[in-house]
């Protein structure tokens, strides 16, 4: 996923900190006019995976992304997050469940035409709101082999909470 504005273009993509751990989320700011970075942060758990992240920055600079997070005692979920134009470099404030999962998610291998998890991942402003972000994201909440839902969500930066201690 890629967004510009201001002069910097932004991005996010699926990454591990290291071979053993768990997929976690690599976003980032490159300033277009030199290539320099400009911060990057990762967001990852021990106890979870998160799949097929989007973002996009709103008016006041604000980047909000949405994505899927997954583990042993969670369902396929919908969450966001935001990292405040206002906040620390680098630093992402904690992920917000956004609309829980139900169940697993079923996929027969063996069937022909098999469509994979993480087609649909996609992080808009809103046209009449320069402030409200949209995302569109994949969650478990169907027992029929190979269907997934998807989620559509709005949500905006409250710019009083600050970044989650420890992120990055």
């Amino acid at each position: 996923s890629a967004f510009a504005h201001g002069g910097s273009v932004f991005g996010c993509n699926g990454a591990k900190r290291t071979i053993k751990t768990r997929p976690g989320i690599l976003w980032y700011e490159v300033r277009v006019s030199d290539g320099a970075l400009l911060q990057e942060g990762l967001v990852d758990d021990p106890t979870c995976d998160y799949l097929i992240p989007s973002l996009a920055v709103d008016s006041n600079g604000n980047v909000g992304l949405g994505c899927t997070r997954t583990s042993e005692n969670e369902y396929p979920s919908v969450y966001v997050m935001m990292h405040a134009a206002s906040d620390p470099v680098n630093t992402m404030r904690v992920p917000v469940l956004a609309v829980p999962g139900t169940t697993y998610y079923r996929f027969d291998a063996a069937g022909s035409n098999a469509i994979a998890w993480g087609n649909y991942s996609s992080t808009c402003i809103d046209p009449s709101n320069p402030n409200l972000f949209w995302t569109c994201q994949e969650y478990a909440n169907s027992i029929i082999d190979k269907q997934w839902c998807t989620a559509w969500v709005a949500f905006q930066c409250n710019v009083s909470k600050q970044a989650a201690p420890g992120s990055r």
